[in-house]
Parts: C-alpha cells; sequence; structure tokens
C-alpha cells in the first residue's frame, strides 16, 4: 500500500496580496523559497520514490527546490491543480466574507473526478 504525503507550495506574491489564484501560475517569494528550503531537510527522512507535483508553476518551482535535496524523478499532472475559480480567479479577497462561487468555477464534482482520475 502507498502512503501520500501532501506538499503545499511555498508562499507567493499573490498569497502576500490576498489574491485567489486557483490555476493562475503564482510566484513564489524569497520567503516561501525559504520555507521549502528549510522544510526539506525533515522530508528526507520519510523515504520517497518520486513526487507527484500540479502542473502550477508556483508547484514546479516548489518541486524544483525540494528536489535539490531528495533528488527524486518528478512527475506533473494537472490532476494535482488547485480548484479552478473561473472568473474569480485573480481578484483579491480583502474583506471578503462569502463569495458566490460564478458559474464558470469548477465545481465539487468535477474536483472529484480529477481526484479519482489521479
Amino acid at each position: 500500500m502507498a502512503t501520500i504525503y501532501l506538499y503545499r507550495h511555498g508562499e507567493t506574491e499573490e498569497n502576500k496580496q490576498h489574491i485567489l489564484q486557483g490555476c493562475m501560475p503564482g510566484t513564489l517569494t524569497e520567503e516561501g523559497k525559504a520555507q521549502i528550503a528549510a522544510s526539506t531537510e525533515e522530508l528526507k527522512t520519510l523515504g520517497f520514490d518520486r513526487i507527484l507535483c500540479s502542473d502550477l508553476q508556483r508547484c514546479k518551482d516548489t518541486a524544483i527546490i525540494t528536489n535539490k535535496v531528495l533528488e527524486l524523478p518528478v512527475t506533473y499532472t494537472s490532476l494535482l491543480r488547485e480548484r479552478d475559480g473561473g472568473s474569480i480567479t485573480g481578484m483579491s479577497v480583502d474583506g471578503v466574507t462569502k463569495v458566490r462561487i460564478p458559474e464558470d468555477a469548477e465545481t465539487v464534482g468535477a474536483m472529484k473526478t480529477r481526484a479519482q482520475q489521479f
């Protein structure tokens, strides 16, 4: 039986600006790069076989930093992307307490299908 660990990308410029990223590429901040580098040594002790990674740039950049230590094969896939927020992607979430999910956003059912395909 395989064990899968979920590892989030480092802080992005969009995180700092409180932007709903969805399927935007994202740009790691220097702090985000440092977060990843600091946590990678701990990951080394877990004995991974490979890295399975979203094809979004912020995730690819995180995998590259991580893999400087782990030195593993990496597979990039769109199946691991964050939910596509449709027309609210790129919006600031400052001051927002509730957002109506637009009709052009990815549905929960579509996310479940992606997870099953993965």
